[in-house]
C-alpha cells in the first residue's frame, strides 16, 4: 500500500472515533506531515483522496474541515440561501458585490417576459456561513415590480422577505437548471476555492403572484461550492415539490 493510502486510512479512521468531529478542522500540512513522518506531497494526496469522497472539504486559507451530513441542503424548497444556512446551525452573511439598474440582456428579458426597454435591478452577492463562502449569485429582478428597490442594503435586508412583506409578492415556484463546472479565477476568488475544483451551477426561474397576476419575477445563476455542500432531493409517491433558494 502506497504511503498517502496509509495516512488517508490513518485520518478516516480518527474521524470514524470522533477524535475529529464535524466541523473541526484537521491539523495543518506541517503538523501532519510531522505526525506521519512523510512528505508535503504525501499528505497532499491523501487530503485529495478524503476531500474526493466527500468526508472532508477544504477552504481556501483557512484549512481541510471534517464534512457534516448536516451540511446537505434540500435541493427543492423555496427558501433562501439565508434560511437555508441558519437551518443548517449555521451563522448566514452576505456581501454585496454590486447592485445596477439596467437594460438586460435578450435571455433575461425572455426569462422574465419583459418587453424592449424594461429594465432589472441587477444584485450580485456572496453568501457565507460561519464566515465560510457558500455561493455566489447574480440575480435579476422585473424592476417595474418592484419601484424603490434599489435603495434597499440587501447585505443586511433579506431579498425574499422584502418581496413578500414590502411589496405584497407572493413566491410560487422556480425552474431551476442544475450542471457541473468549473469556476471562472473570479468567482474562485470570491469563493476562496481552488480554480480546478468543480462546482454547480444553478439557473433558475422564479415566478410569483402580484396583485393577482402571476409573473416570472426573478432570474438568476449561482455557483455553489460543491467541495463543502450536498444537495438532496425527497421523493413521495413518484413526485416532488417545487422550490428554490436565494
Amino acid at each position: 500500500m502506497k504511503k498517502y493510502q496509509d495516512v488517508k486510512r490513518s485520518i478516516y479512521e480518527r474521524i470514524q472515533t470522533g477524535e475529529f468531529s464535524a466541523g473541526d478542522v484537521l491539523p495543518s500540512e506541517r503538523e501532519l506531515i510531522e505526525q506521519y513522518q512523510v512528505s508535503r506531497i504525501t499528505v497532499r494526496q491523501a487530503i485529495s483522496g478524503l476531500v474526493n469522497e466527500g468526508l472532508v472539504y477544504s477552504v481556501q486559507g483557512k484549512g481541510t474541515y471534517v464534512q457534516s451530513r448536516a451540511r446537505d441542503l434540500h435541493l427543492l424548497r423555496l427558501t433562501s440561501c439565508t434560511e437555508d444556512i441558519r437551518n443548517l446551525g449555521y451563522t448566514p452573511s452576505k456581501k454585496v458585490i454590486s447592485k445596477e439598474i439596467q437594460i438586460p440582456t435578450s435571455n433575461i428579458r425572455a426569462d422574465l417576459e419583459l418587453d424592449d426597454g424594461e429594465k432589472t435591478l441587477n444584485l450580485a452577492r456572496i453568501y457565507y456561513a460561519n464566515k465560510n463562502p457558500v455561493n455566489f449569485t447574480i440575480t435579476s429582478l422585473a424592476f417595474r415590480h418592484f419601484p424603490g428597490i434599489e435603495v434597499i442594503d440587501f447585505g443586511i435586508a433579506s431579498l425574499y422577505e422584502t418581496l413578500q412583506t414590502k411589496y405584497g409578492l407572493t413566491i410560487l415556484r422556480a425552474k431551476r437548471k442544475i450542471e457541473a463546472a468549473l469556476p471562472s479565477k473570479q468567482i474562485a476568488d470570491y469563493l476562496m476555492m481552488n480554480i480546478s475544483t468543480p462546482i454547480l451551477l444553478f439557473s433558475c426561474i422564479t415566478y410569483g403572484e402580484l396583485d393577482g397576476a402571476e409573473f416570472p419575477f426573478e432570474s438568476y445563476i449561482s455557483w455553489y461550492r460543491s467541495d463543502s455542500y450536498s444537495f438532496y432531493i425527497d421523493q413521495i409517491g413518484g413526485g416532488e415539490t417545487a422550490s428554490k433558494e436565494n
